[in-house]
């Protein structure tokens, strides 16, 4: 569990508690935990990737991959899914700052979303794995 999102749950405990709210009520709606959550990495040659999750609304997951110091107009494959569900995929081309960006919604399953992404390099074969949850 990423620190944004244990910084999430903690503070929705604690609101909870505060407000006397059943925690059952939040787990027994089916949703993950309401916010937002980012994970770094790096890829196997040398970009950087990003994975940011954020809820859209009650039923939707917002998934934004960015992949940075990509070479300009390199084209990469880019694949999403959720909880070993895909739901995007695509060819991007990295603009001329050698940035590529996917984004796309899931639905937002009972429990947590693992969502996953990778990204290759058409040319190099090089892969960003990227993992969050929400």
């Amino acid at each position: 569990m990423g620190n944004g999102r244990r910084l999430a749950l903690a503070g929705l405990l604690a609101a909870a508690v505060v407000s006397g709210m059943p925690l059952a009520a939040s787990a027994a709606h089916g949703q993950g935990v309401v916010g937002r959550v980012t994970e770094k990495g790096k890829c196997s040659i040398s970009a950087k990737w990003k994975l940011s999750l954020r809820t859209e609304d009650p039923n939707l997951i917002r998934a934004t991959l960015e992949v940075d110091e990509a070479a300009p107009g390199s084209k990469w494959s880019v694949i999403m899914s959720d909880n070993g569900t895909r739901f995007f995929k695509a060819i991007k081309t990295a603009n001329d700052a050698g940035n590529v960006r996917a984004r796309a919604t899931t639905t937002d399953q009972a429990g947590i979303d693992t969502v996953k992404a990778k990204a290759t390099n058409l040319a190099t074969g090089e892969v960003c794995a990227a993992k969050a949850s929400l």
